[in-house]
C-alpha cells in the first residue's frame, strides 16, 4: 500500500484506485509496466492514475448534500423523541405543568 503513484506503479502489476473513505475501490488498473521506472509505458500508467485521481479536493456534492440531510434528520428524531422524554420526566418528577 502506497500513497506514491511512481512506487504503485514501480511495484504492483495491479492498482487499485480508492475513494477516500473506508475501503471502496474506485478502479483497478492493470499494470504492464511493472518494475520500470522512466520508461513511456510507467510514465503512461502514471498518468493514466493521474487522470483517475483528477482534483483530490473536488467535493462529491451528492454525498455531501446526503450526509447533511441525514444529520438534521438525526437531529430532529433526537429532539422529538430524547429532549421530549426528557421534558415529561422532569414534569413529572417537580410536579411542573408543561406551559405548553
Amino acid at each position: 500500500m502506497t500513497q506514491s503513484i511512481q512506487e504503485a506503479v514501480l511495484l504492483g502489476d495491479r492498482i487499485l484506485i480508492l475513494f477516500p473513505g473506508p475501503g471502496r475501490v474506485r478502479r483497478l488498473v492493470a499494470n504492464p509496466a511493472v518494475g520500470q521506472r522512466e520508461t513511456a509505458a510507467a510514465l503512461g500508467v502514471q498518468r493514466e492514475i493521474q487522470e483517475l485521481l483528477g482534483n483530490r479536493f473536488e467535493m462529491n456534492t451528492d454525498l455531501v448534500f446526503a450526509g447533511l440531510v441525514t444529520v438534521i434528520l438525526i437531529g430532529l428524531l433526537v429532539e422529538n423523541l430524547f429532549f421530549k422524554w426528557i421534558e415529561r420526566k422532569t414534569v413529572l418528577r417537580w410536579g411542573m405543568s408543561a406551559g405548553h
